[in-house]
């Protein structure tokens, strides 16, 4: 795989309240792979999140023929911590409408609905219509830019580590 193939996300991700943000950096040598690994894929995982099923690569190590989805992979500029977005993102509006009200806005903005939260009016999970991670994450400015959107915020799932 070479590097024209890596899933193009923005090169940096800010997350937070402004003043508290945390920033992420893309890693262009590093892929997510999303989806159960194949018997016969081979390749050696930087890091793996299997209750997720997902795996992340050196773009290199990736082997021809490899069907899984794959995912950009960032880095927190502060610890160098690896984060892989999960192509969901955290939707919260400043009203109290339900998500389900904003169907035809999200969608027209690359966007559906992938889960509500009852006990949560104004919050909702979406995610990229087409189903690609990194043209998700590339339109996260179109949607938080929309009337009463609060935050969006990407899922980025880490590493566990033990203390």
């Amino acid at each position: 795989m070479n590097v024209a193939d890596q899933p193009a996300g923005p090169n940096t991700l800010r997350l937070g309240p402004e003043g508290r943000e945390v920033q992420f950096a893309l890693r262009t040598d590093l892929v997510a792979l999303h989806g159960p690994p194949h018997a016969s894929a081979g390749t050696s995982a930087v890091f793996g999140l299997p209750d997720a099923g997902i795996e992340v690569v050196a773009l290199g190590d990736v082997v021809a023929g490899e069907s899984r989805r794959r995912g950009p992979v960032y880095a927190q500029e502060s610890s160098g911590a690896l984060a892989v977005p999960t192509g969901r993102v955290f939707l919260r509006l400043r009203t109290k409408h339900r998500p389900s009200d904003w169907v035809a806005s999200l969608v027209s903005h690359g966007f559906v609905p992938v889960e509500g939260h009852a006990d949560a009016p104004g919050t909702a999970w979406v995610a990229s219509a087409d189903g690609r991670i990194a043209a998700g994450l590339a339109r996260l400015g179109e949607l938080s830019a929309l009337p009463d959107v609060e935050a969006a915020e990407p899922e980025l799932l880490r590493e566990s580590r033990r203390r």
